[in-house]
């Protein structure tokens, strides 16, 4: 990078840290890609919303799938099971 830019990176990786990045920062390629052929596969590069109400039924269908992927993840599921999550009445 020149000397006079600027760039900060948070991250609580251990040992080579720029091998360790680089070799992350490479998948990102392959993720872009994985993405771009699913959205065509279900369709989702067909449309383009400009209406607030069609916007806002879209995000509220990918946070939808966010909590239920997240719900089921190995951590959350973990809580439920050791007792910590109780479901309110």
């Amino acid at each position: 990078m020149p000397a006079n830019s600027t760039s900060f990176v948070m991250t609580n990786l251990q040992d080579n840290l720029k091998q360790t990045l680089g070799n992350l920062y490479g998948l990102r390629t392959w993720v872009e890609y994985g993405f771009r052929q699913c959205k065509q596969k279900l369709g989702w590069t067909d449309y383009q919303f400009t209406k607030f109400s069609h916007i806002e039924r879209w995000w509220e269908i990918i946070f939808s799938a966010y909590t239920m992927v997240s719900l089921n993840s190995p951590v959350f599921l973990e809580l439920n099971q050791s007792g910590q999550i109780e479901a309110e009445v």
